[in-house]
């Protein structure tokens, strides 16, 4: 590319899903990108030629603190989004205040152009606190003297999209759960068909000062997108299991609230209303015609890692959640309903008895409930994972040198370890 056409980007969420995507993109162009993201140690390492910074819109909560940081770019792309709310990280702090903070010190700065990676239905048919707060920020900069670009894309789907997992766990089923007949449409687009937008204006290719609805070639049911997605799988005709549908959206906004799946209240009012918009006004002012979902995904065919992970995803939380239970009944057992008499005379059997006896059931109870807690409220996962896996390997040596007999016992006391720790090791592995 030639020099004069590099430009310098600053993007701002470059850690999720759509954020690396652009960056991936534009780096790939020739320009000379910057990643801003919350924490650089989870910043990619393949990506380690990139430069990154640290900032988020909890910490920098005002246009002074963001001036440094945007001071030399051409063009701030602000790609950050919540789809469900925790702590300081609201709709309000995240997708409004933060954002209008940005832009402000963006134009304080010299920033030629400005693009708002917004979502669909932020317009004046929100209701929703999701679409609004995104509205607000939009407004915003639509108010201001910039060469700005308001972007609301449809459902996004794309390797390491959340949604798509989502999808793709739910179309790897035996039986696909759908939301009343499943006749909801939706107009996905592909993360590429996005970053190739924003490479486009950012190159000049098209107005600025615009809101765009930015959706895929056609609308589809949620039934046919689940089939494309079990189609892309290589698994076998999808069957579909149609819940009543106040039942269907109760369920999926549960499994957010629990972290078993990544639905919200926003994408439970997605799935009762669909996603769709009118694809001829992006074609007209870009000159972009976005792909079908079919001819997208047959551009990235699948492994057998996607397989895999499409029919673990559920089992992941389910695993983790049992094996909690599991630690939390195992303390509660040893700490009483268990007779404390039988429970030393085993620990004398081993060679501990007295005070140091009573000092090892009450550390094992205190371990086993920790490590259960820690694993339902999902703290600490994998170092409780590993401190129970050396709690079992100790138990284990000891018993087997102390009572060997246990081996052979009917019931397999010991034996159970082997696999229990398997599983705890697959749980590991599984952890992000």
């Amino acid at each position: 590319m030639d020099e004069i056409m590099r430009k310098r980007i600053l993007i701002i969420g470059a850690n999720g899903f759509i954020g690396q995507a652009l960056l991936i993109h534009l780096h790939a162009m020739g320009h000379r990108v910057t990643g801003c993201v919350r924490d650089a140690k989870r910043f990619p390492r393949h990506l380690h030629t990139i430069r990154v910074v640290e900032a988020d819109y909890t910490t920098h909560t005002s246009a002074d603190q963001w001036l440094p940081l945007v001071q030399g770019f051409d063009v701030v792309i602000n790609a950050v989004g919540i789809i469900r709310e925790r702590g300081a990280s609201s709709f309000e702090q995240i997708h409004t205040r933060g954002p209008i903070m940005l832009f402000d010190a963006a134009l304080a700065a010299g920033v030629k152009r400005i693009v708002q990676i917004s979502a669909l239905g932020s317009d004046i048919t929100a209701v929703t606190p999701f679409h609004l707060s995104k509205r607000a920020a939009d407004a915003h900069l639509a108010e201001s003297d910039s060469d700005w670009l308001i972007l609301r894309p449809s459902l996004v789907y794309g390797n390491g999209g959340k949604s798509s997992m989502l999808f793709k766990a739910v179309a790897a089923l035996p039986l696909i759960p759908v939301a009343g007949d499943g006749s909801q449409p939706v107009q996905t687009v592909a993360v590429e068909d996005l970053a190739h937008i924003v490479a486009s204006f950012i190159e000049g290719k098209f107005t600025p000062r615009q809101y765009l609805d930015v959706v895929g070639a056609k609308a589809i049911s949620i039934r046919e997108m689940f089939g494309l997605y079990r189609q892309w799988l290589g698994l076998s005709k999808p069957r579909f299991i149609s819940i009543p549908e106040r039942p269907a959206l109760w369920l999926a906004h549960r499994l957010g609230l629990f972290g078993i799946a990544t639905s919200s209240d926003e994408t439970v009012a997605l799935l009762r209303r669909g996603s769709t918009a009118d694809v001829k006004r992006l074609m007209q002012q870009t000159g972009i015609a976005p792909s079908p979902m079919d001819e997208a995904l047959m551009r990235s065919p699948a492994q057998q890692a996607d397989c895999w992970h499409a029919r673990l995803y559920f089992l992941h939380p389910l695993l983790r959640s049992v094996l909690g239970i599991m630690w939390i009944w195992t303390a509660l057992i040893s700490a009483g309903i268990y007779p404390i008499e039988k429970s030393m005379a085993l620990l004398a059997a081993v060679g501990l008895s007295g005070p140091l006896a009573v000092a090892a059931l009450c550390s094992g109870v205190l371990l086993d409930l920790l490590t259960g807690l820690a694993f339902l409220l999902r703290v600490h996962v994998k170092a409780a994972a590993w401190i129970q896996i050396a709690a079992m390997t100790t138990y284990t040596l000891i018993i087997t040198s102390a009572l060997p007999e246990y081996w052979l016992h009917p019931f397999g006391p010991i034996i159970k370890n082997l696999p229990l720790a398997v599983a705890t090791l697959i749980l590991i592995a599984m952890e992000a």
